[in-house]
């Protein structure tokens, strides 16, 4: 069982045995921390850290501040005993986190839920990786290391955003498919918080009031899909979506069936994970450019 947890989402939380461990509320302390939990597998050189936390800072000046805010992340860490001090690895050239069975985090839970079902169609879904699912979003209290704006948290927060949106998206279908209306609807409308142009989510929606005996409703949505989509990007709904509004006015929706095991995948499936593919090589390339950037700042050894 886990002693030491970790929340990355929303306001930063580091407990051991349930109680708040001092000495994250200082800025600096969050984001070495942060950086190197979601980077655990690596091995990271501390010039690279240093230029990544402190990029206005001259070589020196940042590697001394770097020093210092290692020591206070480490004196943090001793209060949570074994858990604590076995969990950050410090050498004169290098640093890393190493994730333990003592340690619980939750954007790596988050993660790994996200990795377990990405294969399987939506309405394949077993129970209990709907369930999975179900806790995982709800790992997500908030923006990743809200207050934070340096790029490389907001490549990593963008990833981590499409990431949710992913998971509540295969939810929405399952629930469809699987005539769980009432919670497919929390599951899309969570969705259009974080993007209210998103389209194939107010289809969903629609879908799914009409199925729940609610007609007015759906076409309630499809009003809200129409005005967002004026709004936001001054288009007007697709064919897709005006042909819905349609079958639902007369009472002729046409109900999806869930896809036979192997089949492939929906289009709209496919983009989302064309998209979170997109994200993560933005963060990969944020990553080779604060290395490279690192490695040209680093002092040269005349000899």
């Amino acid at each position: 069982m886990a002693e030491l947890c970790v929340r990355l989402f929303g306001r930063m939380l580091v407990q051991y045995c349930g109680a708040t461990i001092a000495g994250f509320e200082h800025r600096k302390v969050q984001e070495l921390f942060c950086y190197l939990v979601l980077n655990h597998q690596q091995i990271h050189a501390r010039e690279v850290l240093a230029t990544l936390l402190w990029c206005d800072s001259p070589t020196a000046q940042a590697r001394k501040q770097l020093r210092h805010t290692l020591w206070q992340l480490q004196t943090a860490l001793e209060q949570a005993g074994t858990a604590g001090t076995a969990l950050l690895l410090v050498e004169p050239e290098w640093v890393q986190v190493k994730i333990t069975p003592l340690v619980w985090v939750d954007a790596l839970d988050f993660g790994a839920a996200d990795a377990r079902v990405k294969d399987t169609a939506p309405a394949q879904l077993s129970a209990a990786d709907a369930q999975l699912l179900d806790q995982s979003v709800r790992l997500y209290q908030g923006d990743l290391l809200e207050g934070c704006y340096q790029e490389w948290c907001l490549y990593e927060r963008e990833r981590e955003v499409m990431r949710l949106l992913g998971m509540l998206d295969r939810l929405v279908q399952h629930c469809l498919a699987h005539g769980r209306y009432e919670a497919g609807v929390g599951y899309g409308e969570r969705i259009l918080r974080h993007d209210r142009t998103r389209e194939r989510t107010h289809r969903h929606l629609m879908q799914l009031h009409y199925l729940a005996g609610d007609r007015s409703e759906a076409l309630r949505q499809f009003q809200r899909c129409s005005s967002a989509l004026a709004d936001e990007l001054g288009i007007e709904p697709s064919q897709q979506t005006l042909h819905l509004a349609d079958q639902i006015r007369a009472e002729r929706l046409e109900v999806e069936r869930p896809a036979p095991i192997g089949a492939a995948a929906p289009i709209g499936q496919i983009v989302g994970d064309l998209r979170q593919m997109w994200s993560a090589l933005n963060v990969l390339q944020q990553q080779i450019k604060t290395y490279i950037d690192a490695i040209e700042r680093a002092p040269r050894d005349p000899h």
